[in-house]
């Protein structure tokens, strides 16, 4: 992945949720300081349907950190 010296001024909480075979959401992450990055591996894109139990379980510890 090319650094880039593009970041984003974001004041939310910013999560990335990717299968592992991407790497946009590690970009997507890269630019938003403080972004936390979730990696499914071997998910695929639609991951939150279907790793579902997992992407499902994980928003309560993101909101909390």
């Amino acid at each position: 992945m090319r650094s880039s010296p593009l970041s984003l001024a974001v004041d939310v909480a910013v999560g990335a949720i990717r299968g592992g075979f991407k790497a946009t959401g590690k970009l997507a992450a890269a630019l938003v300081k403080g972004a936390q990055l979730k990696v499914y591996a071997g998910a695929p894109h639609a991951a939150a349907t279907t790793h579902a139990d997992q992407v499902n379980a994980d928003p309560p510890a993101f909101f909390m950190s």
